[in-house]
């Protein structure tokens, strides 16, 4: 699993980059995320992918039995969180969006998409800080 491009693909269906004078880099879930359900569904394949890869190696010292359990137990959260009921009401609203009906009014339906981005905002940040961690521990330890 390539969790750069992973990562890097979350963070712009997802995010938007908040500026603030002399601050690290933020990030907020963006109004206008692009999510899908089958973006979602894609990237859980890659997780259970991964996880099922992982099982499959055999580690001989001690230091990489470490690193492999912790990159699986992140890989098994990561999960959870994409699996969230949160994440999939967040991304079957962003998919129906564009065909409500004109009807409807428009105020409610913004008030409900805001508390659908309240509702899966934490899941969304935490399956980007873990990916990320992913991303950035891969580049740093040896690759198992």
């Amino acid at each position: 699993m390539d969790y750069k491009k992973a990562y890097e693909t979350f963070l712009k269906m997802a995010f938007e980059e908040i500026d603030y004078p002399a601050a690290p880099v933020v990030y907020k879930l963006s109004e206008n995320q692009k999510l899908t359900i089958e973006y979602i569904r894609d990237l859980t394949n890659q997780v259970q992918n991964r996880i099922m890869q992982l099982k499959l190696v055999n580690i001989a010292m001690k230091e990489d039995e470490y690193r492999k359990e912790l990159e699986l137990f992140k890989l098994n959260f990561l999960k959870q969180c994409l699996q969230s009921p949160q994440v999939a009401e967040l991304a079957r609203y962003t998919h129906n969006k564009l065909k409500l009906s004109k009807f409807i009014n428009k105020h409610k339906n913004m008030d409900d998409y805001m508390d659908i981005l309240d509702n899966a905002n934490s899941h969304m940040h935490t399956i980007r800080i873990i990916l990320q961690e992913l991303w950035v521990s891969k580049e740093v330890d040896l690759v198992i």
